[in-house]
């Protein structure tokens, strides 16, 4: 049951406002990874020689993952909002958990260096900073 607390404290999003906000993170996150990338190949910690298994590492796979995992974050954000007392704070226990999940798989590329590893941690944190930023403290109504 719910109380009158509760659903004061609930903000109500459209499906509208959340696809907004998905496409607003998706294009940040991507500029800003991108951006991320290309400073980290200007000074080297993004080797031309990738290892095997980090070829795909370059700016359009960066996009299509940033555009992918934001699309989930945006279906889970849109079904946190219509089924859950505390959608905002249980997007943001998600993200975290989502977020810590991620930060392990860099160190999985064999041969990876540690400026190429370093590149790809960053990019996680930025790319989940700007989905929490959009999802959490603009009010897109």
């Amino acid at each position: 049951m719910r109380t009158a607390r509760s659903e004061a404290s609930r903000k109500s999003y459209s499906a509208g406002q959340i696809i907004l906000a998905g496409v607003v993170a998706a294009v940040a996150a991507s500029v800003a990874n991108v951006m991320v990338y290309l400073i980290a190949s200007a000074v080297g910690a993004i080797p031309d020689d990738l290892p095997e298994a980090a070829e795909l590492v370059g700016i359009p796979s960066i996009i299509v993952a940033c555009v992918i995992t934001i699309t989930v974050a945006s279906v889970a954000f849109w079904v946190f909002t219509r089924f859950s007392e505390n959608p905002i704070k249980n997007f943001v226990i998600l993200a975290a958990i989502v977020l810590m999940t991620s930060l392990s798989s860099p160190f999985s590329i064999e041969g990876a260096t540690a400026g190429l590893i370093t590149s790809l941690l960053v990019m996680h944190v930025v790319a989940t900073a700007i989905v929490l930023i959009v999802f959490t403290r603009l009010d897109l109504r």
